[in-house]
C-alpha cells in the first residue's frame, strides 16, 4: 500500500471500498452501517446532481 503522500487522491478516486475502510477504522460502525451511510450519501448526490 503506498503512502498516502505517494497517492494522488482526487474526489473521485477514493473508492468506496476506501471509504468503508476508514469509517469502519476511524468510527465505531460495524461495516454494515457503513454500508447504510454510504448509501444514504449517495442518494443525497444523486438527488443534488439531479436539483442542479
Amino acid at each position: 500500500m503506498p503512502n498516502v503522500s505517494e497517492m494522488r487522491i482526487t474526489p473521485n478516486a477514493v473508492t468506496q471500498d476506501l471509504m468503508k475502510q476508514w469509517l469502519t477504522e476511524l468510527t465505531s460502525y460495524t461495516p454494515q452501517q457503513v454500508d447504510r451511510v454510504i448509501a444514504q450519501i449517495e442518494q443525497q448526490r444523486i438527488q443534488t446532481a439531479q436539483s442542479h
